[in-house]
């Protein structure tokens, strides 16, 4: 074989295991969980987070209208990773806490006076509490010299098992999640991403009980576009990308919006109805609006949590 041809059935030879693991029916999704829930801690290096080994900084909390706005930190023992957050509090509060990203980081949500803002704002308002997170390297976190240093093409960065940008953004989410359960003692847990911060939760989804993503416009069958900075994974494919990531969740409620049909959703849409649950399952080949989605998440939550 020549080099292209070479690549091309390695390519297939990883295609083909991944296809053969598919799942179809009850039984199947069981045995595909059992595999692949492994594979995906090992490709995106996640640490799962229990109250062992969880840390949290609270600081003084505000109140305004209608919510009450507290500013927090929180990272895991021994990994010093810090991630600052601002959790908003309604007073009419359910158990359901958001966990809403964003590729800039929290003030997207936040008002100059720091009261919620956009989709933040429209959730508080249905009772929903909202965590708002700075990922990696956004945000408060934003470096850009050291995000230059980062180039996984120009040196063996990766040698060495660091994460990329996208396995930290992923285990900062995992993070978020479990301080949504544990701090904020959460009963249900909505992961929702915006922008490129969709791509990132689409890849933490095993954290949440349900989520809302953006597909960005991301062409899933694009090697190039997996290959950006902000969005790498080595192995991805074996883990059958976004959708094998979804897989792993089925049955819980996922709405995908903004994947201008673009997005390879196949399997997917099987399984969900495969299971009786095809109502938990939508997708939109446009974006949402803010309002659009604040009734959509509502809808993902069990009634009783409403």
């Amino acid at each position: 074989m020549n080099e292209s041809e070479l690549i091309a059935s390695l390519t297939n030879l990883h295609e083909s295991r991944w296809e053969a693991l598919k799942p179809t029916d009850n039984k199947s999704l069981a045995h595909y969980k059992k595999v692949f829930s492994t594979l995906w801690r090992h490709t995106l290096q996640v640490d799962l987070v229990d109250r062992r080994n969880l840390l949290v900084e609270s600081g003084k909390p505000t109140s305004l209208v209608g919510v009450t706005v507290t500013p927090v930190a929180f990272g895991r023992v021994g990994q010093n990773d810090r991630i600052p957050a601002v959790l908003l509090t309604p007073a009419a509060s359910n158990e359901t806490v958001v966990v809403l990203a964003h590729e800039t980081g929290k003030s997207n949500y936040l008002s100059a006076g720091g009261a919620p803002a956009g989709l933040a704002k429209g959730l508080v308002e249905r009772g929903f509490s909202v965590l708002l997170p700075d990922l990696f390297l956004t945000g408060e976190l934003a470096d850009p010299e050291l995000a230059k240093s980062r180039n996984y093409a120009e040196k063996p960065y990766l040698t060495y098992n660091n994460r990329t940008d996208g396995q930290e953004r992923v285990q900062d989410l995992v993070t978020a999640c479990a301080f949504a359960r544990i701090h904020a003692r959460a009963h249900h847990v909505t992961l929702c991403g915006a922008g490129r911060a969709g791509l990132w939760a689409l890849l933490a989804l095993p954290a949440a009980d349900a989520a809302a993503a953006d597909g960005n416009l991301l062409s899933t069958a694009s090697d190039e576009a997996l290959m950006a900075q902000d969005l790498f994974v080595p192995g991805l494919r074996n883990l059958g990308a976004f959708e094998g990531t979804a897989l792993l969740t089925v049955p819980n409620p996922l709405l995908l919006h903004n994947t201008g049909g673009l997005f390879s959703l196949g399997s997917l849409r099987g399984i969900y109805a495969a299971v009786g649950a095809g109502d938990s399952f939508r997708e939109e080949s446009g974006r949402l609006s803010d309002a659009e989605l604040a009734s959509r998440i509502a809808g993902l939550v069990p009634r009783s949590m409403r």
